[in-house]
C-alpha cells in the first residue's frame, strides 16, 4: 500500500500499490476494490486524489507512445471508481509533460476546479471540470523551480518547496511569501566513548573463523 489517501467523506481511501495498480478500501468492511493497472511498465504512479464527490480519482500515469517502448509522456488520468475506467488528459500540447508520477507530482483542488503540477520544474496551474478533464489551458504560477504542491483547504492557496525553502502562493499568482521553519530540536549527543567490536569475522575464503 502506497500514498493512500482519505476520501472525502472519511469512508474509504485510495492507493497504489507496489505493482503501479490503484485500488480502493472500504474501511468499515476492510474490502479492496482493484480499479485499473498502470499502462507504463515502469510500476509507479502517483499520490491519488479523490474528486469533490468521492467518484472519481485523479493520478499521474505514463501514457505509452506505442506499446513497443516504455516511453511517454507524465499526463492526469481521470479513474471512474463505478465503471473502473480511466481516461487520459495531457496538461498541454506535445513535448510538455508532468515533471514526474512521485507524491509531489501534482496536487486536485479540494473544490475540483484546479490541478496544481510541477513541468519543466515550475509549478503550474490547470482549470478542470468537475470530472475531472481539463477546462482551460495551463497557465505558469511560478519562475523558481518548485515541487511538492499541495492545497489549503480553501483552494485558494498553495504550498510548495522551492530551493529547500516552504513557500505559499494563492491561486492568481499573488501574495508569493516564505514559510519560516522554526525547527529547534537537536539530536542528543551521547557522552563518553562506546568501542563496538566483532567478535568473529569470515573473510570469505578460509572455512574458519578469525578471532
Amino acid at each position: 500500500m502506497i500514498q493512500p489517501t482519505l476520501s472525502p467523506d472519511g469512508n474509504r481511501f485510495a492507493y497504489t500499490t507496489g505493482s503501479g495498480l490503484t485500488e480502493v478500501m472500504d474501511i468499515a468492511t476492510r474490502t479492496r476494490t482493484p480499479l485499473v493497472p498502470q499502462v507504463s511498465p515502469q510500476p509507479q504512479v502517483s499520490r491519488p486524489f479523490w474528486s469533490r464527490d468521492g467518484s472519481k480519482l485523479m493520478v499521474v500515469d505514463n501514457d505509452r507512445i506505442n506499446p513497443r517502448f516504455r516511453e511517454g509522456y507524465n499526463k492526469l488520468r481521470i479513474i471512474d471508481i463505478a465503471s473502473k475506467s480511466a481516461v487520459f488528459y495531457p496538461v498541454g500540447p506535445a513535448p510538455a509533460m508532468i515533471s514526474d508520477r512521485t507524491e509531489g507530482a501534482a496536487a486536485w483542488s479540494p473544490d475540483g476546479t484546479t490541478v496544481a503540477f510541477i513541468s519543466d520544474s515550475v509549478l503550474k496551474l490547470m482549470p478542470t471540470n468537475a470530472d475531472g478533464s481539463p477546462s482551460g489551458p495551463a497557465v505558469q504560477l511560478t519562475t523558481e523551480a518548485a515541487d511538492m504542491p499541495s492545497w489549503q483547504a480553501n483552494s485558494q492557496t498553495l504550498l510548495y518547496m522551492a530551493s529547500g525553502k516552504l513557500k505559499k502562493i494563492k491561486a492568481d499568482g499573488t501574495g508569493q511569501e516564505d514559510v519560516p521553519l522554526h525547527l529547534s530540536y537537536e539530536p542528543a549527543a551521547p557522552k563518553g566513548r562506546t568501542v563496538i567490536r566483532a567478535g568473529a569475522l569470515w573473510n570469505g575464503l578460509d572455512p574458519a573463523l578469525q578471532r
